[in-house]
């Protein structure tokens, strides 16, 4: 069985329904009624709901591949070129002065 790390933060004060979040949904330890669109969940129920969703988007994003076609350089090939995000882009050459 795989294992997805994701965030439980807000997952207890947030709607399965609608995603509205407001801790004072929470009508006590064990009751949510969302003040959005009026759902009524046991409080643990409601938060594992949100919580299997967080996995399922976090899963089906690592599943979608975002690595570019061609491998790309990070490091410079000579002192006078530094990486400016996807490509190297040449920068004058300074002597230090002692």
């Amino acid at each position: 069985m795989p294992v997805v790390f994701v965030d439980p933060a807000s997952t207890s004060q947030m709607c399965c329904g609608c995603d509205h979040v407001d801790k004072r949904d929470r009508v006590d330890q064990g009751l949510l009624i969302c003040r959005a669109c009026g759902v009524v969940a046991h409080a643990d129920r409601n938060a594992s709901h949100n919580i299997a969703t967080r996995g399922a988007t976090v899963w089906n994003a690592g599943r979608e591949s975002r690595a570019p076609c061609h491998p790309v350089s990070v490091w410079p090939e000579e002192p006078t070129q530094q990486p400016v995000g996807r490509y190297l882009q040449a920068r004058p050459f300074r002597a230090r002065s002692s």
